[in-house]
């Protein structure tokens, strides 16, 4: 692959999942005014209690195969066939201990969502392992059309089942599996997956370096359930109710920064793991980095000197004075962008356990520093406590990452910005015309700094876009 296609193949698979990820979240909120209609708070409450479980569930079930499915499904000297057909069985050996417990655990509580949380879960695993190995393989429109499928019969089934039906919380529920089986149905199809089954003994050699690289993947999403989380329950029981609720609503918002992340993190793995072994591999990892941390730095600042705004149009009522919390939560949702950066590089190394161990010392860094915090400056605690987990995150994978491919990271351009973009979160946090307009003078600086450290790159791009432009056949007037 050229130098140059391998800018546009990361630019081309972003667009891809951008546009995919997009589709979903409009869906997502199409579905919002449905449930609020035919549901009572009740109903809603204990159907989204049940998928956030069943969303905590599935690494342990399935020991995040679907993790090793994908990243090996991108190297070219593995069998494919042997890869799906393994992951598949070690799969179904999680699914029937899963059963088993299942059943043991309902003939203690008898309760009628258990066995439709099962399949929720049974359903949405053998999606997630199909899903990774097209992605892999490089079906990448496919696996984004995917999951506009999943959402579009989960818009269906939903209508069906919660309007013409009303089932409830259990026809929410039973949503979720269909929904599931549809688009696992439309990526076995439109891949053709069943050519890549082999009824052959396993290869021992392969299950366990599969194994071996999905394990420490548990413990890494399992640590960030507890992050995310901790920071409302400690809220909830230190500050109340009303005050937990607040955190709650403003946190909606910076989730606009994180599926731009993810996004960019599907298309990163697949070019990071092709990428990682070739000759030019780290000017390829190191002039990525560049565009991803300006893009970072420079709209987060743009974000926080917005939120005035994002929250008018965003947070009504007594819910507006979320605002507050707003940069901050902002602040910590680019340093989640950091840290997706540099997980994935140990993803493209299979080297995964200090994604593992980063990823636990920031969920203990944060719910004891959260803990000590919110009794001495109250929901601030959560809120800085939340700043210190992914700093470290952040720190420990940038310095152990240097192991693995010594990336330029231009810290002495990115390391004063962002100090400057906490101290305009700060500012915006406190609020008041003045405030704002040092906010705004801090967000020019950042700006200017990255036109000034950039200008020869820069020069050069619009030299290179110029004679292209003027290489163009002209029309006659």
């Amino acid at each position: 692959m050229k130098r140059e296609n391998k800018y546009i193949k990361l630019l081309s698979d972003t667009v891809v999942f951008a546009v995919g990820n997009l589709l979903v979240k409009i869906v997502q909120l199409l579905l919002l005014p449905l449930y609020t209609v035919t549901l009572t708070t009740a109903a809603y409450g204990t159907a989204e209690l049940i998928n956030n479980l069943t969303e905590m569930l599935l690494p342990v079930v399935t020991i995040c195969i679907y993790e090793a499915t994908f990243r090996f499904a991108v190297e070219r000297d593995i069998e494919h066939s042997k890869l799906l057909t393994d992951s598949l069985r070690v799969l179904f050996l999680g699914i029937l201990v899963f059963t088993a417990l299942t059943g043991v655990l309902q003939a203690f509580i008898h309760s009628p969502y258990t066995w439709l949380s099962y399949l929720i879960i049974v359903t949405y695993a053998v999606r997630m392992v199909l899903a990774g190995f097209v992605r892999g393989i490089g079906h990448v429109r496919r696996f984004a059309a995917g999951g506009v499928v999943n959402v579009a019969a989960l818009f269906g089934a939903n209508i069906i089942l919660l309007i013409y039906c009303r089932m409830g919380a259990a026809g929410y529920l039973m949503s979720l599996t269909i929904s599931n089986i549809v688009s696992t149905l439309f990526i076995i199809i439109s891949s053709g997956l069943h050519r890549y089954i082999v009824f052959e003994k396993w290869d021992p050699k392969l299950v366990k370096t599969i194994l071996t690289f999905s394990f420490p993947m548990v413990f890494n999403v399992m640590s960030w359930w507890l992050t995310n989380m901790s920071g409302r329950y400690i809220i909830l029981w230190s500050c109340g109710v009303a005050t937990a609720g607040l955190y709650a609503a403003a946190s909606k918002l910076p989730a606009v920064i994180n599926l731009a992340a993810g996004t960019f993190q599907q298309a990163w793995q697949a070019s990071s793991a092709r990428e990682h072994k070739s000759a030019d591999g780290r000017l390829f990892f190191s002039n990525i980095f560049k565009v991803y941390s300006a893009l970072v730095l420079l709209f987060g600042a743009a974000v926080i000197l917005a939120t005035p705004i994002l929250a008018r149009l965003m947070l009504k009522g007594d819910f507006y004075a979320a605002m507050a919390y707003l940069p901050l939560l902002m602040v910590t949702a680019m340093l989640n962008c950091y840290s997706t950066y540099f997980g994935t590089l140990y993803n493209a190394f299979k080297n995964n356990k200090m994604v593992m161990v980063s990823t636990i010392a920031g969920a203990a860094v944060n719910i004891a520093a959260g803990a000590l915090l919110v009794h001495v400056i109250g929901v601030w605690g959560p809120l800085a406590s939340g700043v210190f987990c992914y700093l470290i995150v952040v720190i420990i994978r940038m310095a152990d990452t240097m192991r693995l491919v010594s990336v330029e990271k231009e810290l002495k351009l990115n390391l004063p910005c962002f100090a400057l973009i906490v101290a305009e979160s700060i500012f915006m946090s406190i609020g008041g015309r003045a405030m704002t307009a040092l906010s705004a003078g801090i967000a020019g600086v950042v700006l200017f700094c990255h036109i000034y450290y950039y200008r020869k790159p820069l020069r050069v791009a619009r030299i290179r876009l110029e004679a292209k432009i003027n290489s163009l056949p002209h029309r006659s007037a």
